[in-house]
């Protein structure tokens, strides 16, 4: 038996790539593959603002896992962005407010109240100075991060393949494929490409339309009704969207960018001089809850499903990923205790 043991992990969006750096860093000794259909810039990863803002819609089996996965994910960001070049890594820290229009809205940010810096309700006044005045009957502000994933994704694939990991461009269709075979464990993190590969008929798309605009003004983000927000990056700010439940069309379609334009120009009328960069289309991974699972498949090969995310791939892969790790520790000191002994795992 080889010295090293080899894991592949399947994807390179945010989850594959994040599990991969977290693999790496906590078992050293193992020889780690990244294999995927696409790379970035071209994963749905890389379409989303990236905002750390837990919703309704990303859910754990448990709410203590769901907590756990969040504050794992908020102080590996916060490391990063502390210790890290944050013109290389895109982790930046954002005000934020979300606003609503409609008074029976019922605000609910436990883990924003606990972790974000000056959480609290905003002023009346501060509710008027987004457009129109009075229309704003409530809303929350607080102190968030962005994760640019046009400078974070880069950047973890360079410290990926610095630490030594390999990149291979191949789509895996089953986990019959042959190629399977060669690795010890293998880490499922290709999102709504599960929806096939498993296959798990729980995995819905969710379509979602942005418009990447110019405006380097903006040093806030802002949430309004009808999926509606303004979230700046480092060179772009992120404008939404839309969510269309199993639509599959990667499409942008004009009515809606129009929509999404009309509707921010009408809470921040300064982006109206904005210069429109780029439509942008994704389908959010949505599950009712994330897939974290060791599985033994009947052809023998282990594999840690990590997928199923929603919308918040970018924001909670980090604590899932360190999750799936423990697995992949678990399925090898199953396999071979003798070798998780010596290298105290």
């Amino acid at each position: 038996m080889s010295a090293n043991r080899r894991v592949l992990i399947l994807g390179c969006g945010s989850a594959g790539l994040n599990t991969a750096l977290i693999l790496q860093q906590e078992i050293p000794e193992l020889e780690v593959t990244l294999m995927a259909k696409d790379f970035p810039p071209h994963t749905t990863s890389d379409v989303a603002a990236g905002i750390f803002r837990p919703g309704s819609t990303f859910q754990a089996p448990t709410e203590e896992l769901r907590h756990e996965w969040l504050a794992f994910s908020w102080d590996y960001y916060t490391k990063l962005r502390i210790n890290e070049d944050q013109s290389q890594t895109g982790i930046i820290e954002m005000p934020c407010y979300i606003l609503t229009s409609n008074e029976k809205t019922m605000f609910q940010f436990p883990f924003l109240s606990q972790r974000a810096s000056g959480f609290r309700e905003c002023s009346k006044q501060e509710l008027n100075v987004f457009q129109p005045p009075g229309k704003w009957v409530k809303g929350h502000y607080f102190r968030t991060m962005v994760i640019d994933n046009s400078r974070f994704l880069p950047w973890a694939m360079q410290r990926f393949t610095e630490r030594g990991g390999k990149l291979i461009s191949r789509q895996i269709n089953s986990f019959e494929d042959r190629i399977l075979k060669e690795f010890d464990v293998v880490i499922n993190c290709t999102g709504l490409g599960s929806k096939y590969l498993c296959p798990d008929r729980k995995m819905v798309p969710v379509r979602g339309q942005v418009v990447k605009v110019k405006a380097p003004w903006m040093k806030m983000a802002v949430y309004g009704d009808a999926e509606s927000y303004i979230i700046p990056g480092v060179d772009y700010v992120t404008l939404g969207g839309t969510r269309n439940f199993n639509n599959y069309s990667l499409d942008a379609e004009p009515m809606e960018t129009e929509t999404i334009l009309k509707r921010a120009c009408l809470m921040v009328p300064s982006l109206e001089k904005a210069e429109v960069v780029s439509e942008r289309v994704g389908l959010r991974p949505h599950r009712h809850e994330v897939r974290l699972e060791l599985e033994t498949r009947s052809n023998g090969l282990k594999v840690v499903h990590n997928y199923g995310h929603c919308g918040y791939g970018v924001m909670a892969s980090p604590g899932t990923s360190k999750h799936a790790v423990e697995l992949v520790k678990e399925s090898l000191r199953t396999e071979n205790k003798s070798w998780m002994d010596k290298h105290k795992l």
